[in-house]
């Protein structure tokens, strides 16, 4: 493959929906139409001529034929070697995998895996680390880590021959399809790896108020500024329509949106792995107050809200 328009008619010919990248490694265009359709020739020709493309990208999932990727972020390990131990592991339990699977190396020196399942899901995050106090004390608000992380349906991957990218191992034409048990095996590898347990909040570690506008956290939901809020706690808001806005997490990130308040339902959603919050799970605007303010503690984000007007004190009889 000696371009990237000529690398993306040679993917599209084998099978995957492909997008261009720019040298940030973010979608020059709106992408996610491209997880239930190819993208035609004539578009290609003219993405891919853009003297501003850099990469290519595959939209991962169904779309390409249940295509699947691993993501090692070498960078985020202390000793730069998350893919070295990860592939010993796997070579011990399944030595063929090992030596077939597709690998590349990525743009910061990290690893990919690449390779198809008839069972694939949504991207998740199957190892990471917490900061350690020197990265704590650089940036506080970059708590957490990714270390490995599957990208599945709604996902996209960089490919080589984007800049920086390189395969180590194989290539993509006839990429390795693998059963159900051997991706669980792979995903149970990873997580072999994971040192981070997430915080639990549970609804019962606040009072069980009556429902209603008196209660400090039902108010707060009903009427707080989320918005400025989640600002005052330096997360950037990207872009706003009528349904949400869009916002991207404190700290170094890549990606372009982290999470997005709905403004009729009232209900941030986080899909960035990399803060306290839950990915890829609702949160009220009570929630968002107690993670943020309280370090998920609900009777304090309870009695902070009274004393800034919402509901009414609440004492025991």
């Amino acid at each position: 493959m000696e371009s990237l328009l000529e690398a993306a008619f040679t993917y599209k010919a084998w099978g995957y929906s492909i997008i261009p990248v720019l040298e940030n490694k973010k979608p020059p265009l709106h992408w996610k139409r491209y997880q239930s359709e190819i993208m035609s020739d004539r578009t290609i020709f003219q993405s891919f001529t853009n003297p501003s493309i850099r990469g290519l990208a595959i939209v991962c999932g169904d779309i390409s034929g249940h295509f699947e990727a691993l993501d090692f972020d070498d960078k985020n390990d202390p000793t730069r070697s998350i893919f070295d131990r990860f592939h010993r592991k796997l070579f011990e339990h399944h030595p063929a995998l090992a030596q077939q699977m597709a690998t590349a190396l990525t743009k910061n020196k990290g690893h990919h895996l690449y390779y198809r399942c008839p069972e694939i899901d949504s991207s998740k995050v199957l190892a990471q680390r917490p900061s350690t106090p020197f990265e704590l004390a650089d940036n506080p608000n970059w708590r957490v880590r990714v270390l490995i992380e599957t990208l599945g349906n709604a996902g996209i991957v960089i490919v080589p021959p984007s800049q920086g990218y390189q395969f180590i191992q194989s290539g993509l034409r006839e990429v390795l399809t693998i059963l159900p048990a051997e991706r669980a095996l792979l995903h149970k590898l990873a997580k072999g790896f994971n040192l981070y347990k997430a915080p639990v909040y549970l609804p019962a570690s606040f009072p069980r108020l009556p429902s209603t506008s008196d209660q400090p956290l039902t108010d707060f939901n009903q009427r707080g500024d989320v918005i400025s809020l989640l600002q005052n706690h330096e997360w950037h808001m990207v872009y706003s329509t009528p349904e949400r806005t869009y916002f991207r997490r404190p700290g170094k990130t890549d990606h372009y949106t982290s999470g997005n308040f709905h403004h009729q339902l009232r209900s941030f959603w986080v899909w960035s792995t990399s803060t306290d919050f839950r990915a890829r799970w609702p949160h009220n605007p009570s929630a968002v107050y107690a993670f943020l303010r309280c370090k998920g503690d609900f009777k304090q984000a309870a009695r902070e809200l009274i004393g800034l007007g919402y509901g009414k004190s609440y004492k025991r009889t």
